[in-house]
């Protein structure tokens, strides 16, 4: 215990994240817990968390008798999970499930917000279920519960927390079974729902019958997930179908999975219905229907579902390949509409359908994903006649030789499906050339196949080798290519000289019209090459720029960007780069960019470059849609306060998530922009602010108490100056005003004086508004160890 004690000393008035597990209470756990509580329980106003695991219900009622009648003002989160997690009489021990009593909690925690009992069930009208963020159950209690006791709790759970997020109840007994139930008597009727606003995941993991009363007595408008313990995501039955699209229940869900019931007509007309209201569904399952009686329910499809990526077709009956194809062409070419990214077709489809292998070849050459099973695979389920699940060939064995035959048995039984290759170190570690030889005569026959290659870990010379078997060749399906050099782009390591000359347009000269992403690690193509054309992504790291100077760095990532107009991601990395924080000088004068360079698709961009290339890259880009900027070195770039004027102009990143700035010392000439930059972020989450004269940007927290309306989190870190005050009246602000999120998190690390008027009232207001705050002060900052 002594340990602890110093431990808990050193924290000072911090808040505390206490953890108990098991192992504390394995011998005499009645003396254990006293121990424990004598030590922390004299804290309990810091208590910031706590978690106790897989301990035994005699020391959890113990635990909790410690906290009667006390109050835990800063408790944020906890989590009593009991050893058997809600299984009566195991081992042979009997265990009153009597949990319902208040008097077990009876302590108070205003600022709970984070809650799991698992194995504990507390009285459900408790305050300790009221104002929380996200509630976790399990208890075997809840087997028991009728359906309408689970739903009149479900009901009180969310009518007590209006801004719940997350909610899931478990009954520690499941079955992972699929069968069909006859549908009820009468459809549901329900008079009124009950809504509720701030729900965006659910988990049931209950009684079929428990679902089948709480789904349609719901409203959830932010609901996006609703996922069951015995599968990924609840199954609603047909019956609930008319239901489900008179109301729109749920408008913002992301998967859903629905079921039929054989001859059940008068429920499953109404599936068309259904999915036109499910404007932001993702994921779709279908299960158990007579297609032909939902006929038109894939058609509905080509027009619906805008978001939609992925279909689950799972043993249904008369399903038309026709439609299916008709579907995919409908989304490829309606406006707003998503592609097709995953098909999977479980049975449903008759061996003899008309032209099928012809149908099901356009759908596989048109979407990335697709398993079509038809009715005799589906019941004969023989493995071996299967060619989806031999589509991926892993050349990664540890083997001096290679076993071609075997790999030749797999592709031979891929047949015609689309094939992602995969090259390890190993199998090229001795003989490389040979058994690079070996590999590219038994896959190149197939490249017509190739949806994608990886290869890692490979030394130069035989990824020269390898590129050189696809000089002229055309690879049509390629959309992954990742090929990874052995000493991950550093020149000269292990006492072997390589040459840098990767810029050979002949190493690259083979056709990929498909290529969506592109990862080169030691390898440099051609910046011109028509590799890099119409990309997704791209990941490129090698020392190559590492001599570059500013402007040649700028010149190719500007035709980077030019030449993939649909980029998303765009990551360059120099292997040399390492982590320095040190203060620049600026520059002689501000940057000046005639015409900044436009990309409207580019979401995150990571360099990890010289801060000069930096310095000469950002000011020369308007990237509207980017939301995340990183460095390698650390989590986000840090852009100097020399750049400030020109962000404040022409607000290049309105979308950006997360942004570091930089101060210098009396650098009064660019740091007074600063306000005027924190009014343009506005889908700023996380603001860091470095090595800045805060009494030089007086208004800059200010004006954060009205900018930034979705800013979470903030970082004050080796500035001087630092007004406590004023960050008291940021949190305020924001509490009060109305569309501003609240601060969850503010570390100030330095800056703030010893001496400042009213530093331990200030500092312990903002702490209980707070949920993360963290305070060095200018001594506690110079004495960091």
């Amino acid at each position: 215990m002594e340990k602890y004690t110093t431990w808990i000393q050193r924290s000072k008035d911090m808040p505390l994240n206490i953890s108990i597990k098991d192992k504390s209470f394995a011998r005499s756990f009645s003396q254990n817990v006293e121990a424990i509580m004598e030590l922390i329980g004299p804290h309990m106003e810091r208590w910031r968390s706590l978690q106790v695991e897989q301990a035994a219900l005699e020391d959890i009622r113990l635990l909790l008798a410690h906290l009667k009648n006390h109050s835990l003002p800063m408790l944020g989160r906890l989590w009593l999970e009991e050893r058997y997690r809600g299984f009566r009489d195991l081992d042979g021990r009997n265990r009153s499930p009597k949990w319902e009593s208040s008097e077990l909690f009876a302590f108070k925690t205003p600022r709970l917000q984070n809650l799991e009992l698992v194995g504990i069930v507390a009285d459900f009208d408790s305050p300790l279920h009221h104002n929380l963020y996200t509630l976790y159950l399990e208890d075997e209690y809840f087997y028991l519960l009728e359906p309408q006791a689970a739903k009149d709790i479900i009901y009180r759970l969310l009518q007590q927390s209006p801004r719940l997020k997350q909610l899931q109840i478990h009954k520690c007994q499941s079955n992972a079974i699929i069968e069909h139930q006859n549908p009820p008597l009468h459809p549901p009727i329900i008079g009124e729902s009950l809504n509720h606003s701030s729900l965006v995941d659910l988990t049931l993991n209950l009684a079929r019958g428990v679902c089948d009363t709480i789904i349609p007595s719901v409203k959830l408008l932010a609901f996006r997930s609703f996922y069951s313990g015995r599968k990924s995501v609840v199954t609603i039955s047909s019956w609930h179908l008319p239901l489900l699209a008179q109301t729109s229940a749920f408008p913002s869900l992301r998967r859903i999975d629905l079921s039929g019931h054989p001859n059940d007509p008068l429920y499953s007309i109404h599936l068309p219905a259904v999915l036109a209201t499910l404007e932001s569904l993702e994921e779709l399952g279908m299960v158990q229907f007579d297609m032909t009686q939902v006929a038109n329910a894939l058609p509905t499809l080509g027009y619906s579902c805008p978001q939609l990526r992925e279909v689950t077709i799972y043993q249904c009956t008369g399903v038309d390949l026709d439609q299916v194809r008709s579907l995919v062409e409908t989304r490829i070419r309606a406006d707003g509409m998503s592609e097709l990214h995953k098909i999977r077709i479980f049975g449903g489809i008759d061996d003899a359908f008309p032209e099928l292998k012809d149908k099901a070849k356009w759908v596989r050459e048109h979407v990335e994903h697709f398993i079509l099973l038809t009715e005799e695979d589906w019941n004969e389920w023989f493995v071996l006649d299967m060619p989806d699940l031999w589509s991926q060939i892993h050349f990664h064995l540890l083997e001096l030789r290679l076993s071609i035959e075997k790999y030749a048995t797999w592709i031979q039984r891929s047949k015609d499906v689309p094939l992602d290759i995969s090259i390890k170190g190993e199998p090229v570690k001795t003989s490389g050339a040979q058994n690079v030889e070996a590999i590219m005569t038994l896959i190149a026959p197939h490249m017509e196949r190739w949806r994608s290659l990886q290869v890692e870990q490979v030394v130069s010379e035989d990824i020269r080798l390898l590129l050189a078997y696809l000089k002229s060749h055309n690879l049509p399906q390629l959309k992954h290519l990742r090929l990874k050099e052995w000493d991950n782009g550093l020149r000269d390591l292990g006492g072997r000289a390589r040459s840098p000359e990767w810029e050979s347009p002949g190493l690259f000269a083979f056709h990929t019209p498909q290529l969506q992403n592109l990862e080169l690690v030691g390898i440099v193509a051609d910046f011109d090459s028509p590799l890099y054309h119409n990309l997704y992504t791209l990941y490129l790291e090698d020392e190559h720029f590492h001599p570059l100077e500013p402007e040649a760095a700028k010149d190719i990532i500007h035709r980077l960007l030019q030449q993939s107009p649909h980029l998303k991601q765009l990551l360059i990395k120099d292997p040399r780069v390492r982590v320095t924080t040190v203060q620049r000088n600026p520059p002689p004068r501000s940057p000046i960019i005639e015409k900044p360079l436009k990309h409207s698709s580019l979401v995150d961009l990571t360099l990890n470059l010289r801060e000069a290339v930096h310095d000469a890259i950002l000011p020369s880009l308007k990237l509207p849609a980017l939301r995340s900027l990183y460095s390698r070195r650390k989590s986000a770039i840090t852009i100097s306060s020399w750049h400030l004027p020109l962000l404040a102009r022409t607000s290049p990143f309105p979308s950006l998530k997360r942004i570091d700035l930089s101060g210098l010392p009396n650098d009064l000439q660019y740091n007074i922009y600063l306000p005027a930059v924190l009014a343009t972020l506005e889908s700023l989450e996380e603001l860091g602010l470095e090595q800045f004269d805060m009494s030089q940007v007086a208004n800059a927290l200010l004006t954060l108490g009205r900018s930034c309306p979705q800013l979470r989190e903030l970082m004050i870190y080796q500035c001087t100056g630092v007004d406590l005050d004023q960050v008291r009246s940021l949190v305020d602000t924001r509490i009060r005003a109305d569309g501003i999120s609240e601060l969850r998190k503010i570390r100030i690390f330095g800056g703030v004086d010893d001496a400042f008027p009213g530093l331990k009232d200030n500092e312990k207001w903002i702490r209980a508004r707070v949920e993360h705050f963290v305070l060095f002060t200018e001594a506690d900052w110079n004495e960091y160890v």
